[in-house]
């Protein structure tokens, strides 16, 4: 792995400062996908901002129905807090799909998200939720629908110096009425490309409900709406 320094803030601010600085510099929320990154040589970093100790970050609240999930937080916690009130299931199982035991204790959502990879399990459901991303920056912060954070894979609509702060999934998105498995394009392969979810606020998926809304990152280049599936939802679908 090549030399980088290090730095671990303690408050948001002192943070932002260090990653407005000049140079390659790297956040890191849990590190499982950038510390692999820097040791393959995929990622540069002439400094690591770890911000684990960010408390700002690290905020886990289920309000009234309201979730809001600090960038930090790992996917154990929102997997404990999801399934124990039974809300949001597709976040919920989607936490814990991520690598083993061991991953889910140091991987966050925030870093699933910002690392924007197209086979991301916790983007679709995120999706589904109509999660908002919060941002921050050390000149202000910003809300952005997930469905317009990401820009390709791999890339999102984050600027330097620009962190996620925390995902804000509404009450009215809470239910998901299917999930779908993960697919695999052959046993030999032995990876998996992604997953979709379907959501539905009526009572019934077979009630064609309007606002039914289907969420998929299968093997595609970006996450996206599946026009055709939220199509038959909505009862429109013309071949």
């Amino acid at each position: 792995m090549p030399n980088f320094d290090y730095e671990a803030p303690t408050s948001l601010k002192t943070a932002l400062g260090f990653l407005s600085g000049n140079g390659e510099i790297r956040p890191l929320a849990g590190g499982t996908d950038v510390i692999d990154q820097l040791k393959s040589n995929r990622r540069n970093a002439g400094l690591v901002v770890d911000l684990k100790r960010v408390p700002e970050l690290l905020d886990l609240e289920l309000d009234e129905g309201r979730l809001r999930i600090g960038a930090a937080v790992s996917c154990t916690e929102v997997h404990n807090l999801t399934s124990e009130n039974d809300c949001f299931p597709a976040l919920s199982e989607a936490s814990e799909l991520i690598g083993s035991i061991h991953i889910q204790n140091r991987a966050s959502i925030g870093g699933n998200v910002c690392n924007a990879a197209p086979s991301a399990d916790t983007i679709p459901p995120l999706l589904v939720h109509e999660a908002v991303a919060h941002t921050a920056s050390a000149t202000g912060e910003r809300e952005i629908p997930l469905i317009d954070f990401f820009a390709g894979p791999g890339q999102t609509v984050l600027q330097k110096g620009e962190i996620l702060k925390e995902l804000v999934l509404p009450a009215s998105s809470t239910k998901c009425r299917l999930c779908l498995p993960p697919f695999y394009p052959s046993k030999r392969d032995g990876y998996r490309c992604g997953r979709g979810w379907i959501t539905n606020r009526s009572r019934t998926v077979i009630q064609h409900s309007k606002k039914g809304s289907y969420r998929s990152s299968i093997c595609s280049s970006d996450t996206r709406q599946g026009i055709r599936s939220g199509a038959i939802l909505r009862g429109f679908y013309r071949r």
